[in-house]
């Protein structure tokens, strides 16, 4: 019924045009992570610690060092709505980041230092994933990324103009490693 019941709720909550394809936590287990290589040099491993306050909580270290990088809440969609960065930095995504919403989309995105503008989304399916265009609402566009989908939702493949990443070394996910 609880899958049921959210399943419902999403059909009432998305709008013409839309289809949400946040993280599938509730298939997930908790102590699942994963690692992403980018194209900077940076190499984190993230992990799924659980529900708190009615949110999907994961935690990033980076994957060499284990040192802490961010805590990011998702909402019962599997949709980002919050980041927070060591050194208490934080990012906040209302209603919901629509980087894993196909269709057009709206959100406002503030932060610690602040900031705060709308961001118009619009992303399709392209290939085996999704390829994203966002701009600031009545300004400058963003590099287009295009990213894949794989185990829980996760995005496996990230790139844009400007950078790239990989994920893969899924462990205590009931998966084999890929």
């Amino acid at each position: 019924m609880f899958k049921t019941g959210i399943a419902a709720l999403l059909v009432i909550a998305a709008t013409a045009g839309q289809a949400i394809c946040g993280v599938e936590f509730d298939q997930m287990p908790v102590g699942c992570s994963w690692a992403t290589k980018y194209t900077n040099g940076n190499f984190w491993r993230e992990t799924y610690t659980g529900r708190k306050g009615g949110f999907f909580v994961t935690e990033t270290v980076d994957a060499k060092t284990g040192d802490f990088i961010s805590r990011k809440k998702f909402n019962a969609a599997g949709l980002m709505v919050e980041r927070v960065w060591d050194g208490k930095k934080w990012e906040r995504f209302n209603p919901y980041s629509c980087f894993d919403v196909v269709g057009s989309c709206e959100y406002t995105y503030t932060n610690g230092d602040g900031a705060a503008q709308t961001i118009v989304n619009s992303a399709r399916k392209s290939g085996k994933g999704y390829t994203v265009k966002a701009r600031v609402k009545g300004g400058e566009k963003f590099p287009d990324e295009h990213f894949d989908l794989g185990p829980f939702g996760l995005m496996v493949s990230n790139r844009s103009a400007n950078y790239s990443a990989a994920t893969g070394g899924f462990k205590g996910c009931g998966l084999e490693s890929s």
